[in-house]
C-alpha cells in the first residue's frame, strides 16, 4: 500500500516523539552532551567508506566545533565502469600524504586563479582519505580547500550542477581555469568549494526555515537525471543492506565468543559463519571502514577478539547490550533482507537523493537560508532514502516531531511515500549506524583510546535504545503487519 502526504500523520505515527511546545523555533537540548558530534558528515557508518557520524574526539573537546563544512565532498561511493569496490577500498587505504603550504597555495593559484593569503587545516572532518584547509584569499573571500586520494568526484560534480540550476542551499565549487570542478595534483583531486559558516540546523529551526529545507529537497528529488549523472552516481539496488548485515553478524559472532556465550540470544544475530563471511564461507570477510584510520578493515575473527578483548570492560559492556537487544537486531537483519528482496522483484523509480540529509548536514541563517552539505553520499535512490530522516528521523536526541513534519512537507510539496521502501531504508541506516561503531570497538589494531572506544559503545547502544532507529523501526514494521505485535528484545535505558 501507498500511503500521500496527507495521510502521512497516521501511517507514520509509530516513528514520532510526543509532540514539543517550544514556540515558534525548534530546540535540541543538550545534543553534544553524550560527547557525540554527528556529522553524516552519514557520510552514516559506511562499511567501505569513511563513517557519516563522527565523535567529538576528532575535535578533542566535548562542545560542538565550528562547521568547518561548506563543501561538497567527494561521492565516496565509486561509480562508472571502473571497479567500484576496489576504487573505495584503494582510497581508503591510502597513508595520509602531507603537503607544504606554500606548494599548496601555488597550485590554488595556478589552478583556479585564487591567490590565498591565510591557510588552516581543518582537522574535524571524517574522510581520513583527503586533507582540508580553510582559507581566506587575498580580496578576503573564504574557501575549502579540498585535496582527497578516495572516492570518485560525483559529489563535486552533483553539487555543481544542483548550484548551476539555482537550487537555493547547495553551495557548488569553484571552476577551474580550465572549467573543470576539480584539479589534478600529486595523483589527488583539488577542489575549491566557498566556505559557508552559519549556524548548525541542529541549534533548532523555525517554521519557515522547515518549509525552505522542503523545498530544498523536494527541488533536488525534481532534477533531471540525465546520462551524465546516470554515470556518476552510485544506483540504489537494494542490496545496499548486505555490507552491514555483514558486518552486524560478524560483530555478533565476535561478542558472543567474548562474552563466552555461544547461545541465544547473542547468536541468533549472527547465523552461521558461511552466513557471514567467515572462514568456513568462501565469502569475503565481513569488513568495515576504520574511520581514524581510513583503512579498510576486517571484523576481527571470533578468536582474535577473545583474546585481545575478553577482560575489556567496554567490550563486555557492548556485549551485554547486544545479548539484551538480540531479538530486536534479528528482526531488523530478517527484516532487511526481506524487503529487498520484495522491493527487487519491482521497478525502482530512482530520483538524485542527497543520501544523508539530517540536520547535522545543514546549517541556517535568517529565515530563508538552508544549506545541505556533504554530498558525499548522494545516489540515485527511491525518495524514501532521503525522507526517512524527516519520517521520525534518525538521530535519538534530535528526532523530527509531526509540526516540523508537516512544515516540512509544506515545502516539499505532496507525494506519495512507499511505506515499503521507507522501512527497507530504515532497517539498512539502523544497521549501518550498529554495525560500523561496534566493530570499531572490536578492533585490536584501533589507534582509538578509551574514552573514543567508550563513545563508539554509546554510539551503537544508542541504536537499540528504546528512542534509537531500530526501536522505531521495529514498531513501523509492526504498524505494516510485517512483525509480531510482541516487541522485541532492546537493550535497557
Amino acid at each position: 500500500m501507498r500511503i500521500s502526504a496527507a495521510g502521512r500523520a497516521d501511517a507514520d505515527r509509530s516513528m514520532r516523539p510526543q509532540p514539543r511546545d517550544t514556540g515558534t523555533r525548534t530546540h535540541r537540548t543538550d545534543e553534544w552532551a553524550s560527547g557525540i558530534r554527528l556529522r553524516r558528515a552519514r557520510s552514516a557508518t559506511k562499511i567501505a567508506r569513511p563513517r557519516p557520524w563522527t565523535v567529538s574526539r576528532r575535535v578533542g573537546r566535548r562542545e560542538p566545533p565550528p562547521v568547518p563544512r561548506g563543501a561538497a565532498g567527494e561521492q565516496k561511493s565509486g561509480v562508472g565502469s571502473v571497479d567500484q569496490g576496489a576504487e573505495r577500498r584503494e582510497g581508503a587505504a591510502e597513508e595520509r600524504t602531507e603537503i607544504d603550504l606554500p606548494r599548496l597555495r601555488a597550485w590554488v593559484r595556478e589552478d583556479f586563479a585564487v591567490d590565498l593569503t591565510v591557510i588552516d587545516p581543518v582537522t574535524a572532518g571524517a574522510d581520513a582519505a583527503a586533507q582540508v584547509w580553510h582559507a581566506v584569499a587575498s580580496d578576503g573571500a573564504r574557501y575549502a580547500v579540498k585535496w582527497s586520494g578516495g572516492g570518485s568526484p560525483a559529489g563535486l560534480i552533483l553539487s555543481a550542477r544542483l548550484a548551476e540550476q539555482g537550487i537555493a542551499g547547495v553551495v557548488g565549487p569553484v571552476p577551474t581555469r580550465a572549467g573543470r570542478w576539480w584539479s589534478d595534483r600529486a595523483g589527488r583531486r583539488l577542489s575549491l568549494v566557498p566556505w559557508i559558516s552559519h549556524e548548525p540546523a541542529l541549534g533548532g529551526m523555525t517554521r519557515r526555515q522547515w518549509v525552505v529545507y522542503g523545498e530544498l529537497l523536494g527541488r533536488t528529488h525534481a532534477i533531471e537525471v540525465d546520462e551524465t549523472l546516470t554515470e556518476v552516481l552510485r544506483q540504489e539496488d537494494h542490496r545496499t543492506h548486505e555490507q552491514y548485515a555483514a558486518v552486524t553478524r560478524a560483530v555478533g559472532r565476535r561478542l558472543g565468543v567474548v562474552a563466552g556465550d555461544h547461545a541465544e540470544p547473542v547468536a541468533r544475530t549472527v547465523e552461521s559463519p558461511a552466513a557471514s563471511g567467515g572462514p568456513d564461507s568462501g565469502e569475503p570477510a565481513a569488513e568495515y571502514a576504520d574511520t581514524d584510520s581510513g583503512r579498510v578493515r576486517p571484523v576481527p575473527e571470533a578468536g582474535i577478539a577473545a583474546d585481545h578483548r575478553r577482560d575489556d570492560p567496554l567490550v563486555r559492556a557492548l556485549a551485554a547490550g547486544w545479548r539484551a537487544s538480540a531479538g530486536l537486531i534479528s528482526t531488523l537483519l530478517d527484516q532487511a533482507d526481506a524487503l529487498a528482496a520484495e522491493l527487487r522483484t519491482r521497478s525502482t523509480p530512482r530520483v538524485v537523493c542527497h543520501g544523508d540529509p539530517h540536520l547535522g548536514n545543514m546549517l541556517v541563517a535568517g529565515e530563508d537560508e538552508v544549506w545541505l552539505l556533504d554530498w558525499d553520499d548522494a545516489v540515485l535512490a527511491p525518495r524514501e532514502l532521503d525522507l526517512l530522516f524527516v519520517l521520525g528521523g534518525v538521530l535519538p536526541f534530535a528526532q523530527v516531531t509531526p509540526e516540523e513534519q508537516s512544515w516540512f512537507f509544506d515545502g516539499y510539496g505532496p507525494v506519495e511515500i512507499d511505506p515499503v521502501r521507507l522501512a527497507y531504508h530504515r532497517c539498512t541506516r539502523a544497521l549501518e549506524d550498529l554495525a560500523v561503531p561496534a566493530a570499531e570497538v572490536l578492533d585490536p589494531a584501533t589507534k582509538f583510546d578509551d574514552e573514543q572506544r567508550a563513545e563508539a559503545v554509546d554510539i551503537a547502544l544508542s541504536v537499540v535504545s528504546p528512542t534509537g532507529l531500530a526501536t522505531l523501526t521495529c514498531a513501523a514494521l509492526r504498524e505494516l503487519g510485517r512483525v509480531g505485535e510482541k516487541a522485541p528484545a532492546q537493550a535497557p535505558d
